[in-house]
């Protein structure tokens, strides 16, 4: 996750001019890097039935990242303060606070949950599964989630930040 952060940002700096701006939002954990977000035990259990049906080889398995990390506001600022990344970019700004999503996360609103997850997952799970695979998945991540009202429940942390390219 540290190297794809990195990675990002040495990306981002060949595609803007010195004095342009980035702007960024990372879906971030808390100070202590813990995540409290009780729709990562209902993914894992979505995994875990995969698993357990034979759907998914052993390769995948270990390819399939549930939850996904979330850096902590330490990890995401230790990364802005190496030689090479703090020669190209300097922090103007950052914020760090609780999402605002408690209207995503009411029950009986499993789909736009699904969607909100679906966001900022499917592009790392395609690297692992099939299309198919993909849907199973979140298939039965709506079957658990229908049968308990808080089972994508978050109270994920965000860090936005502007940064400008040196």
């Amino acid at each position: 996750s540290r190297k794809d952060w990195e990675r990002k940002l040495l990306l981002r700096a060949n595609e803007i001019v010195s004095g342009g701006r980035l702007i960024i939002h990372i879906h971030s954990a808390t100070n202590s890097g813990a995540l409290s977000e009780i729709f990562a035990a209902t993914l894992q259990t979505a995994k875990r039935l995969m698993i357990a049906k034979g759907e998914l080889s052993d390769d995948q398995v270990n390819a399939m990242h549930v939850p996904q990390h979330c850096k902590s506001p330490t990890e995401i600022f230790n990364s802005l303060c190496t030689n090479q990344i703090s020669s190209l970019w300097q922090l103007e700004e950052a914020h760090y606070y609780q999402l605002s999503c408690d209207h995503m996360f009411q029950h009986n609103r499993v789909e736009r949950q699904i969607d909100f997850l679906k966001a900022f997952m499917n592009s790392t799970l395609m690297a692992s599964l099939e299309t198919d695979q993909l849907a199973r998945f979140w298939e039965l991540v709506g079957e658990l989630a229908h049968e308990n009202d808080a089972a994508l429940s978050s109270n994920g942390m965000s860090t936005l930040m502007s940064l400008k390219r040196v």
